[in-house]
């Protein structure tokens, strides 16, 4: 999320340097460059070897999401972080790290959409170690992605 803060940064004032300071820090925050992630170019999501899953919702709050090495609500996230990179780099005259960050986000939205449940008209909490999609899906699942613009397919957000 820091790297969202700093794009909103931006967007509020139009000072251009916070992100020019700290720009080169900004990317080893995704968390596919965290110890223990990985990316997965088959299933196109990020795997955090369910060790990376950083949550603050309440025990109580979190409508029995199922956490997994292939964590929805956290792709989500890093998909809108990659954007908000890909932005950064433009406004810094870095085209072809934002065109990196741009197809890094593309990919991940691919996976994010590919964990949709047909069935119940819901996105899924993610997948299993071995690929495999959950059968639960939590509201989280469902209003963080689409919170993120990655779910544009309109037969999904009507569902």
């Amino acid at each position: 999320q820091n790297i969202m803060s700093f794009w909103e940064d931006y967007l509020y004032t139009g000072n251009t340097e916070s992100i020019e300071n700290f720009y080169d820090l900004l990317p080893e925050k995704l968390t596919v460059n965290l110890s223990g992630a990985s990316w997965n170019d088959t299933l196109k999501l990020i795997d955090y070897n369910n060790s990376n899953n950083l949550v603050d919702w309440p025990a109580g709050e979190r409508d029995g999401y199922q956490f997994s090495n292939y964590n929805t609500v956290i792709n989500a996230f890093n998909y809108k972080a990659a954007l908000d990179l890909a932005s950064m780099a433009e406004v810094l005259g870095r085209d072809d790290e934002a065109a990196e960050y741009r197809a890094f986000a593309a990919d991940l939205k691919e996976g994010i959409n590919d964990l949709y449940n047909e069935e119940t008209g819901t996105i899924v909490d993610g997948r299993d170690a071995s690929g495999n999609l959950l059968t639960h899906s939590a509201q989280h699942a469902n209003f963080v992605p689409l919170a993120a613009g990655a779910i544009t397919d309109q037969d999904k957000i009507d569902s």
